[in-house]
């Protein structure tokens, strides 16, 4: 039986002037959480904690200084953009299924495969000290193709606390969780892309109108799944950021659950870059 992973999180990179102060779009339709500074200092975080146990990151680089984005796995991607996403699992040994299946799948020249996993942290402002190990893909894999993984070692509540900050989890825009996460692909890399995504998910993708779906579960139990959806990039904005992020797959859109009316999508430019966030009412 395969391994399927539930979604952690998803990043976006802003700088450290706009994490300060957040924009009104954002801040008017989430409660923004502390985060901390990460272990190496070279970055700090925001977060978006939300009832389905995922939570968005928003993450700079301290001082915005370039010595920090110097060698790190997402120092080259565009602030104001929606980099990545984490699944997770109790321990990086299960990976160990997802790496070898992939053995098998390839993008033409290109394998997919995971490394070892290596130690992070975080510590947050009342001092607490949070530990975990992350699975990043090779680094012949543009960050934010496919998903990285986060096992906790310290618990789960200390890092996403949305139940011991259960206050944390009410927005004003209502939201309760990621209902999508949208992804648009080089038509080129659109078929073999699917079938890796099949073999780290754990699933076969379905096709929808949107593109090929697939499900993701949620870390909470009782939680109505995430679809992650790969579609073929095709207006020029798309192309353009396609090719922005290394040429086969760059994140467009989240799409989050919420209860009652909608609220107004979110488009908000900053520097470079677009994060694009819209609202669909929650089907129970």
């Amino acid at each position: 039986m395969p391994f399927i992973a539930p979604l952690d999180h998803i990043v976006i990179l802003i700088p450290q002037t706009t994490l300060t102060t957040l924009p009104p779009s954002l801040t008017s339709a989430f409660t923004i959480y502390p985060g901390g500074t990460h272990a190496d200092g070279k970055t700090v975080n925001s977060l978006v904690l939300l009832e389905s146990g995922v939570y968005l990151e928003f993450i700079a680089f301290v001082d915005d200084d370039p010595a920090n984005k110097e060698g790190h796995w997402w120092g080259k991607k565009t602030p104001g953009s929606i980099i990545d996403f984490a699944l997770t699992s109790d321990s990086a040994e299960e990976v160990e299924t997802v790496r070898k299946a992939l053995l098998t799948v390839q993008i033409g020249e290109l394998v997919v495969g995971y490394e070892q996993s290596k130690n992070g942290g975080r510590r947050r402002p009342d001092g607490t000290s949070v530990e975990w190990t992350v699975t990043f893909p090779s680094p012949s894999v543009e960050r934010g193709t496919v998903p990285f993984w986060c096992h906790d070692i310290t618990p789960r509540q200390l890092r996403v606390p949305v139940q011991s900050a259960k206050e944390a989890t009410q927005h004003p825009s209502r939201t309760v969780g990621v209902s999508k996460l949208i992804m648009v692909v080089s038509p080129g890399s659109f078929v073999d892309l699917g079938k890796i995504y099949a073999e780290i998910l754990g699933r076969e993708g379905v096709q929808g109108e949107g593109g090929m779906e697939f499900v993701v579960e949620q870390p909470l139990p009782n939680q109505i799944p995430s679809k992650l959806i790969l579609r073929q990039a095709s207006s020029a904005e798309e192309k353009a950021m396609v090719a922005t992020n290394g040429g086969m797959v760059g994140i467009w859109e989240i799409v989050l659950a919420i209860r009652g009316s909608l609220p107004d999508s979110i488009s908000e430019k900053i520097g470079h870059g677009t994060i694009r966030i819209s609202f669909e009412a929650i089907r129970e």
